[in-house]
């Protein structure tokens, strides 16, 4: 009974936390990484952009693009950089975009494509890594080598429902 009486107290402390901690987030932008089964497996907490940057696989070289975080969960590509023009990279300035080159970089701008999500293979032959505010997050040392993984934005605090009432039931069952 003393052991029933002390789970849930810890567990109505933890309810209350995470009440406290949802009202001071409510309003942050996060970038959200899933599984393929849709689990979260990190949350970084964004701004008004961030980038995602890669090693070309063949070409060696540092890829990155830059992305816009926009009001409904979805964000924009704005900018590509790359070291050369080889395979993968476009051929073709479509309209509106612009192109040109800066530190060494193959610049491609104004893009403007929109995305709810994106899905990423990750190996580390080719690292990826998520650039936000300065801050280089390695995707393969997060999630895993070979690892599927789909990248999204999210408003407010986030919290893995499933896995919170899972461990409870099964800490209940302990009692």
């Amino acid at each position: 009974m003393k052991k029933r009486k002390v789970f849930f107290t810890v567990l109505a402390i933890i309810i209350v936390l995470f009440g406290v901690y949802y009202f001071i987030n409510k309003d942050k932008t996060f970038i959200v990484i899933e599984d393929r089964r849709g689990n979260v497996l990190t949350v970084i907490q964004a701004h008004q952009e961030f980038s995602t940057i890669y090693i070309h696989s063949s070409e060696k070289q540092p890829w990155e693009n830059v992305y816009k975080i926009n009001n409904d969960n979805t964000f924009t590509l704005m900018t590509m950089k790359v070291r050369s023009l080889g395979p993968g990279v476009p051929y073709n300035i479509e309209d509106g975009w612009q192109f040109y080159i800066k530190d060494g970089f193959f610049i491609y701008d104004n893009i403007n494509k929109k995305f709810n999500f994106i899905d990423i293979k990750l190996s580390s032959i080719s690292p990826h890594f998520i650039k936000v505010n300065k801050r280089m997050f390695n995707l393969v040392d997060i999630c895993g080598d070979n690892a599927d993984i789909k990248i999204l934005i999210a408003k407010g605090i986030l919290v893995d429902i499933r896995r919170f009432f899972t461990w409870m039931i099964l800490e209940s069952k302990k009692l």
